[in-house]
């Protein structure tokens, strides 16, 4: 997990969220997940986050926005598409999501998208690319910007 930025990162944390609960198949979440919180100079919050891979991910992110409500939300979220937008209620259309500006595959071995963004109303997207062969996800690049 990474964040590249043009500007200076001025302050960072990290949070661990709770386990997700044991999933409806009986898969209990063996990831730590984590959130890395960070403020760019400019003022943007975001969290890089790498939630449960079990099917109860969406439990963490609501849990991430019962804390902090930063301007991005990014990373691996471990949960399709089609379910995300299912829990779209979890985020009160504060934010968009990254697949409604453009469609991409993330995860190319299940030809999956497992990794999102989430951005607050300011903020809107430029571009989303993706470049495959440096691990089992896609490398991920959002740009965006701030909406005047």
């Amino acid at each position: 997990m990474a964040i590249l930025s043009k500007e200076p990162i001025t302050k960072s944390s990290s949070i661990i969220l709770k386990s997700a609960p044991i999933a409806e198949d009986g898969r209990p979440d063996y990831r730590v997940c984590l959130v890395q919180m960070v403020r760019l100079e400019s003022g943007p919050s975001l969290a890089n986050v790498h939630f449960a891979s079990n099917g109860n991910a969406y439990l963490q992110l609501q849990e991430l926005l019962e804390y902090v409500t930063p301007d991005v939300i990014v990373g691996d979220y471990n949960i399709h598409t089609w379910s995300l937008k299912k829990h779209s209620d979890i985020w009160n259309a504060k934010y968009s999501e990254s697949t409604d500006y453009k469609d991409y595959i993330s995860f190319p071995s299940e030809n999956a998208t497992f990794d999102h963004m989430l951005l607050e109303a300011d903020w809107e997207f430029e571009d989303i690319k993706n470049t495959d062969g440096l691990s089992d996800h896609s490398a991920m690049v959002f740009t965006v910007k701030k909406v005047n």
